[in-house]
């Protein structure tokens, strides 16, 4: 509990005192990550929520960037392997995939296409 509880307070400094938004998108998405081992789910989802709506605006800011993009995958990825979330695994798939159509998506992660695409099989 102890680490959990040094990680949760290193994460929310990080997140409250991030030098620009692609910062704070991060710091939170690491929050939420600390929030689920910890156990608080809804204070995950709120977290990776507010990561979401960063790294949409930083992404839509910044059309020719392959961080922003990726960034915003990283932040749908994780809400979707939520409970009572907007994003859907579809969601996901149809991302990762446009993604992968403009050549934005590191050879590195051409797996999560298609991992996305199984999730969102089963998820139907």
């Amino acid at each position: 509990a102890g680490d959990l509880q040094t990680a949760q307070a290193a994460a929310t400094s990080a997140a409250k005192h991030a030098a620009d938004d692609r910062d704070r998108s991060v710091a939170l998405n690491e929050l939420g990550d600390v929030q689920v081992a910890a156990g608080d789910l809804k204070g995950a989802r709120q977290s990776f929520e507010d990561s979401l709506l960063m790294a949409r605006r930083l992404a839509a800011a910044n059309p020719s960037s392959a961080e922003a993009p990726r960034d915003l995958a990283v932040s749908m990825w994780k809400l979707a392997g939520m409970q009572d979330t907007s994003v859907r695994w579809a969601d996901v798939a149809a991302f990762l995939r446009s993604l992968a159509d403009r050549g934005l998506l590191p050879p590195s992660d051409a797996g999560f296409v298609a991992e996305a695409e199984r999730r969102a099989a089963a998820q139907h």
